[in-house]
């Protein structure tokens, strides 16, 4: 029995988020209904849910007088509320959307005068924001659109103007969002290496006589930079990002800023430019700006992804500040554990393989990526170590074979492969000697440019 959605819903909300949804639910419900003592039942098994192998045996232990059918049928109905109350906070911070459903409520319901009282106020905010958002463009376009083809009486003879506006916007929508899907498509042609030459030949043709307006301008750039590799449209994108042309929170801002950062990186590795600080202060604009975060946090995963990144450009005593610098802002159950885990990753790109250990030795971990990059960096450390502490490298490798073992299920088939041929490399070297390793007979291979710096030096 799979886990109900709404177990998978509350385990992902932090604790303010789930008070609201009680307080949600109890304005369907009272205190005393079974609806909202099963909410309260699901909430109470959060933290002891790994001790049980499926969502039925969990069910059974917490709610044992619970009939099956009944508590699916509970279930079921909590899970339409859940939606419900996600939908209104969605809304709640969107006013645009807010306003347009009010536009229609009011036209569907003949209250024209005050219908056109929504449009006024929807047009002075859109042509009140000097930043840009296509966002913005998208709800002037379905406000004009919902105003132009009611049944308002008052609009049967409308302005030539306000026709003409709406064709302009709808020109600017469409062609920014054929963009915008343009540029998607050739990053993940790049990072999946899955082809989609169809779909990037139709949408090629679409943009060849675009609006001159700023944002088509803004996804110009944005193209040049992922389609054509564009270092000047870095750096123009740059200056609109830090001189806030761009409207921080929207997800046109999450995009770009995201796509300047991917690039700066890729520009260092090929060697287009060697300017550190630009990656640096890019990094620091993402975390200002909220880009990475997820409500208000930024996650122990995202973070030690930022540390991988930087350390390749870096020096050790750059992302070790940066590591100082942030870790107060991450969402970890353990800070300690957490910073010590960047630190092993900041360790383990600068050859400083003798320090991996004394990070990496702890199981506290958040999740299951964090406690899979530190046995795999305590084993590195180890390994190093191995001819001054030969038991503990045969503990980390033993303790490496038992954690596949008993994760192979929560792992991709190449990252499980990948890991069993870094065991299999450590094994031959031992056995075989350096000189006689083919690392092209290890494939995947987790950590792969660290074993061809291990077999680069002191070849035995």
């Amino acid at each position: 029995m799979a886990l109900p959605k709404l177990f998978v819903l509350l385990d992902a909300l932090d604790l303010k988020q789930v008070n609201a949804f009680k307080k949600y639910t109890l304005s369907k419900v009272s205190e005393s209904s079974e609806i909202y003592i099963l909410l309260l039942s699901v909430i109470q098994t959060k933290t002891k849910r790994n001790q049980y192998p499926d969502a039925e045996s969990l069910i059974v232990t917490f709610m044992p007088e619970t009939k099956i059918k009944l508590l699916s049928n509970n279930l079921s109905v909590l899970y339409t509320y859940a939606e419900e109350w996600m939908a209104l906070q969605v809304l709640e911070g969107n006013t645009n959307s807010k306003d347009l459903l009010v536009q229609k409520f009011l036209n569907d319901n003949g209250l024209y005068k005050l219908a056109d009282q929504t449009v006024n106020k929807i047009k002075k905010v859109a042509n009140g924001v000097e930043t840009l958002d296509l966002s913005l463009v998208k709800s002037k376009y379905e406000m004009l659109y919902e105003h132009l083809f009611s049944t308002n009486m008052a609009n049967y003879n409308p302005k030539p103007e306000e026709f003409m506006e709406l064709s302009d916007v709808f020109d600017e929508y469409v062609s920014s969002q054929y963009l915008v899907i343009l540029t998607e498509l050739h990053n993940r042609q790049e990072v999946t290496n899955i082809s989609y030459k169809k779909q990037i030949q139709v949408l090629s043709k679409k943009i060849k006589d675009l609006p001159d307006t700023p944002l088509t301008y803004l996804l110009t750039l944005s193209y040049k930079l992922i389609a054509e590799h564009d270092f000047k449209a870095l750096l123009e994108l740059k200056e609109i990002l830090f001189s806030n042309q761009l409207l921080q929170g929207s997800k046109i801002h999450y995009i770009i800023t995201h796509y300047v950062i991917k690039r700066a990186n890729n520009f260092w590795v090929s060697g287009q430019h060697k300017d550190s600080k630009l990656i640096i202060e890019l990094t620091n604009y993402g975390i200002e700006t909220g880009v990475f975060f997820n409500n208000g946090k930024l996650s122990s995963t995202k973070f030690h992804n930022l540390v991988m990144q930087l350390s390749v450009a870096l020096s050790f005593k750059e992302v070790s500040s940066f590591i100082t610098k942030w870790i107060g802002k991450v969402n970890t159950g353990n800070t300690e554990a957490t910073m010590g885990l960047a630190m092993a990753i900041n360790c383990f790109y600068k050859h400083k393989y003798n320090e991996l250990a004394k990070y990496t030795w702890r199981s506290d971990f958040d999740g299951f990526n964090e406690k899979n990059i530190a046995h795999g960096l305590f084993l590195v450390g180890t390994f190093k170590d191995r001819y001054k502490n030969p038991d503990m490298y045969e503990n980390a490798f033993h303790s490496s074979k038992y954690f596949l073992k008993r994760n192979k299920n929560k792992m991709s088939k190449h990252l499980f492969d990948s890991y069993n041929s870094l065991l299999q490399f450590m094994k031959d070297i031992d056995k075989l000697g350096k000189s006689k390793i083919n690392l092209n007979n290890y494939n995947p291979l987790l950590y792969r440019s660290w074993c061809e710096y291990e077999l680069s030096n002191n070849i035995k």
